[in-house]
């Protein structure tokens, strides 16, 4: 501040004087234009005293400088170079005005932005001092592209695209880093691919240049699903699942292929089926779309094992044997229903029994776990039949036993006896006993022979007293035998005997008078033989007895009569019963008097029983046996 300058030239030697001049804040001196013109000197005087002095020409009217200031372009995240270029070369000083936010870069020609906007610049020659007119250029920022990668999944085996999409509509380049192994597709916006893994992209924007951050998609190679299906093995008549068993758990669906003829299950994992045939499915996992390969299942149906049972037939008591008889070869177990009371025979094919009745038997292939439908068999167990034999004896001890033990019985049945000959030496019983001869359904038989003494007698009865001409019954009385027991009855002498009643024969003499003996001979089955013998007296012509009489008081036979002689008859007593018993008349010397009354009264009609004793004029006596009818 305490310099003082001065500045003075001089035109050809001749002064002119001070001139106009200014100085910047550098110290430079800026002299004012002059005229055009040579100048010899310029004198400085600093403080009065002469510092420099230099010789010039002086130009007249030097132009301004001009400068243009270029327009760059920076991607987001870069910066862009500001240069400022002079018209014509020279040395020149920079001015800048620049964007809000943006520090002046000095005295400089060109410097770096990352600040959008416009750039303004001044510059002035050094030489000349002359300055440009203010030139700008506008810094532009160009945004990042922007890409996304899609992470496509496909299954093993197929391949899929990897795609770059970019943000905005443009021309780009692309360029790739793959997985190992994956060849790079080069500048592509999209390639196929089979190999999993992390495919990344940056791309370049070719009007900006402006490279984008790097995106990535990854590829996803999903494995096919794996599906097996079961081979069932039923039995006829039934049916069995099929079923589709994915290797791992998931969501899937199911497309399947049955034989022909069988409806299509449809989207279903397992169903019922009776058909033989394969069954093919293709499962596809819901999320990921794959598909197994096919599997497939055949379906097998074993028929029904069958069986026969026997029907055997057996003699009571001995054993038969059943036997199942699978109608085809194989192994087979066995499940019997048996009759009650006959133990369970368990898992055989064949067993014996001696119970009649119904068995079943339901077989099982062991290889198909079939069943057979029950089988039935009938044991018959014939009931032994019981040989009959015509009853033997009894006989008499010692008699001469002339029947001989049979070899066939009655029903046909051959067989021999033990012991063999029937013996009468002792008596009582003896037992004989048959054996059929084998190959007969028959049991053993037993005859009991009884040998025994004379037990029984007869009692012919008697004596009878008969008039002759007339007739009486005999009555004839067992004892120690019933008559169904009698195997015969005999009379001797057998004429004039009746057959009517062999016990009580009529019996009408054959001599007007005198006496006669009957023999009457009863024989058992055992041949033993009791007689006794019956004394028939014939007294002429001095019995008449009637049969019957009709007291009803006519005149006519109202009186029973017993006698039309009374020269022979010496006496005869009465005695008359009822069929009770009960004595209704009696008269100790009849001259036939009875008139059918008892106790005044009038019997019954009916027969009456009476017993006549007789006395003869020659003394001998007889009694009379007799029945008489009541008819009115």
């Amino acid at each position: 501040p305490s310099t003082t300058y001065s500045l003075s030239y001089s035109d050809d030697g001749i002064a002119v004087g001070p001139t106009d001049y200014t100085s910047d804040a550098s110290g430079r001196i800026i002299i004012n234009a002059l005229n055009k013109g040579n100048y010899d000197a310029f004198s400085l005087k600093v403080n009065g005293c002469i510092l420099s002095s230099i010789s010039t020409t002086v130009l007249s009217d030097p132009a301004n400088p001009t400068v243009n200031v270029n327009s760059p372009a920076f991607c987001t995240g870069l910066s862009a170079a500001v240069t400022a270029t002079p018209g014509t070369a020279g040395t020149y000083s920079y001015a800048w005005t620049t964007p809000a936010g943006f520090s002046d870069p000095g005295n400089t020609s060109s410097f770096t932005t990352n600040i959008p906007g416009t750039y303004g610049v001044t510059i002035t020659n050094t030489i000349t001092g002359c300055v440009s007119s203010s030139s700008s250029g506008n810094v532009s920022q160009d945004a990042l592209p922007t890409v996304t990668v899609n992470s496509p999944a496909t299954c093993e085996g197929n391949q899929t695209n990897v795609t770059a999409t970019p943000g905005t509509t443009g021309a780009y380049s692309y360029a790739w880093t793959t997985p190992a192994g994956v060849s790079d597709p080069g500048d592509v916006a999209s390639f196929p691919t089979s190999a999993a893994g992390n495919y990344s992209v940056v791309i370049t924007n070719t009007a900006t240049t402006c490279k984008s951050l790097s995106a990535s998609g990854t590829v996803t190679i999903n494995s096919k699903p794996t599906v097996t299906v079961n081979s069932p093995a039923v039995c006829e008549g039934n049916t069995a699942t099929i079923t589709a068993t994915p290797g791992t758990s998931d969501t899937y669906s199911y497309a399947w292929t049955t034989p022909s003829g069988v409806l299509n299950p449809g989207n279903v994992a397992s169903f019922s089926a009776s058909e033989v045939g394969d069954y093919i499915v293709t499962i596809t996992n819901s999320v990921t779309t794959c598909k197994s390969d096919q599997a497939s299942g055949k379906l097998t149906i074993n028929p029904k094992p069958t069986v026969t049972l026997n029907n055997p037939v057996i003699c009571e008591g001995a054993p038969a044997t059943f036997t199942a008889t699978p109608d085809n070869a194989g192994t087979y177990d066995y499940v019997w229903t048996v009759p009650a009371g006959v133990p369970d025979p368990g898992n055989v094919s064949g067993f014996s029994s001696t119970v009649a009745g119904t068995y079943a038997v339901i077989i099982t292939n062991t290889a198909t776990t079939c069943q057979s439908a029950s089988a039935s068999g009938v044991l018959t167990a014939n009931t032994k039949t019981l040989p009959i034999f015509t009853q033997l004896g009894p006989f008499c001890k010692d008699a001469t036993v002339s029947a001989v033990l049979p070899l066939k019985s009655n029903n046909n049945i051959d067989g021999t006896w033990q012991p063999s000959v029937i013996s009468s030496a002792t008596t009582g019983v003896s037992t004989y006993t048959f054996k059929p001869d084998a190959g007969q359904c028959a049991s053993d038989a037993t005859m009991d022979i009884t040998i025994k003494d004379l037990t029984f007698s007869v009692d012919a009865g008697g004596p009878l007293t008969i008039n002759n001409g007339s007739n009486a019954q005999a009555n004839a009385q067992l004892n120690g035998i019933a008559l169904i027991d009698v195997s015969e009855i005999s009379w001797s002498p057998a004429f004039g005997l009746s057959a009517d009643n062999i016990l009580d024969p009529v019996v009408t003499p054959t001599i007007p008078n005198g006496t006669l003996t009957y023999t009457v001979s009863v024989k058992d089955g055992a041949g033993c033989v009791a007689t006794d013998n019956l004394i028939v007296n014939v007294i002429g012509e001095c019995l008449n007895i009637k049969k019957a009489f009709s007291p009803n008081g006519d005149g006519v036979n109202d009186k029973w009569i017993v006698y039309n002689d009374f020269f022979c008859l010496k006496n005869i007593s009465v005695n008359v019963y009822n069929r009770y018993g009960s004595l209704v008349y009696q008269n100790a010397n009849y001259r036939n008097q009875w008139d059918g009354l008892y106790r005044g009264g009038p019997c019954p009609d009916g027969t009456y029983y009476a017993v006549l004793e007789i006395e003869l004029q020659s003394g001998k006596k007889y009694v009379v046996r007799t029945d008489v009818t009541i008819v009115r």
